[in-house]
């Protein structure tokens, strides 16, 4: 566990593995902080090069010397004034790197910008940034339109496209009934092959 234990902490898989990257390019985005930079904090205690970008429609400080803060609304770039990941990789100059950590917590927003992120780069593949590791929190209750468990479902299905698997899952704390946390980790696609 990265961060509080509860809400604000994140699991990440073999996070030791970011050792040798944490002088030159560890690349991590927080999207949605409310105010809470323990994640930021516990990243960069253990990895004191890393380039942190924190993302919030509010505006909060971020710590010195522990990330950049930028107030943006993410989402799918089309709707309420949001930005999506490849609007704000190009803005920072980042869109040629990957994404070592992204941790995804934009209270309901989850599913526009995964849907955007994903879909729109099913056309051209090589828009898609590389992603190593995706922390999320699902929020069950925003969408009265479509049932939560299939607006889920969808968008599984798409992490499943891109390669993703869940290597951590669990109920939220503070709101058991219509939060998880999820964490995925990008995979050979060879993974995914069903044997004969």
């Amino acid at each position: 566990l990265v961060g509080n234990i509860g809400d604000g902490g994140k699991w990440v898989c073999d996070i030791h593995r970011f050792g040798p990257m944490n002088t030159t390019n560890l690349l991590v985005y927080s999207l949605g902080s409310n105010g809470d930079f323990s994640f930021e904090y516990a990243i960069k205690e253990l990895f004191r090069n890393a380039e942190i970008h924190t993302f919030d429609k509010r505006l909060y400080r971020c710590p010195e010397n522990v990330c950049t803060f930028h107030q943006v609304r993410l989402g799918n770039g089309k709707n309420d004034s949001s930005k999506s990941l490849q609007m704000v990789m190009n803005e920072l100059g980042h869109q040629k790197r990957q994404i070592h950590i992204l941790k995804v917590d934009i209270e309901g927003g989850e599913f526009s910008f995964f849907e955007e992120l994903f879909q729109s780069s099913n056309n051209k593949q090589s828009d898609l940034p590389y992603i190593r590791q995706i922390l999320f929190e699902i929020h069950l209750n925003v969408d009265r339109s479509e049932s939560p468990c299939r607006r889920a479902h969808k968008l599984f299905e798409l992490f499943r496209s891109q390669n993703f698997a869940i290597f951590h899952k669990e109920a939220n704390v503070v709101n058991a009934q219509n939060l998880f946390e999820y964490a995925m980790l990008r995979l050979n696609p060879s993974f995914f092959i069903s044997p004969l």
